[in-house]
């Protein structure tokens, strides 16, 4: 289990910048290499989903699972195309991240590529 307050702060930590927040999802922006994550806060504390582009490189970091395409119309950064609707909406990785331990290791993986 992770609360918010932890979840931020490890994105600190791990050099990330909190530059939109609503309702459901938290932005964050890398400080080393200017790519965009996002958090669905509907999931935690129990569980830790990230949204990353899918252009990015295969990763193979214990405790964390590619769950494939996701469409989201808050993010904003990401590219979008026409899903089930008739406007296009925004799409990216989803990630299952299983604990803090698990997340900081995914930080630092992201902030390397």
């Amino acid at each position: 289990m992770i609360s918010e307050e932890e979840l931020r702060n490890h994105f600190d930590a791990a050099g990330f910048a909190n530059t939109h927040e609503i309702k459901r999802t938290s932005e964050f922006k890398s400080r080393s290499n200017a790519r965009y994550i996002y958090v669905d806060k509907d999931r935690l504390p129990n569980r830790v989903f990230v949204y990353i582009e899918e252009t990015l490189p295969n990763f193979k970091i214990p405790g964390t699972e590619a769950l494939g395409r996701r469409f989201r119309s808050n993010m904003r950064h990401f590219p979008s195309r026409i899903n089930n609707g008739k406007t296009p909406c925004h799409y990216g990785l989803a990630v299952k991240i299983d604990n803090s331990a698990c997340l900081l290791d995914f930080l630092q993986w992201f902030n390397s590529i």
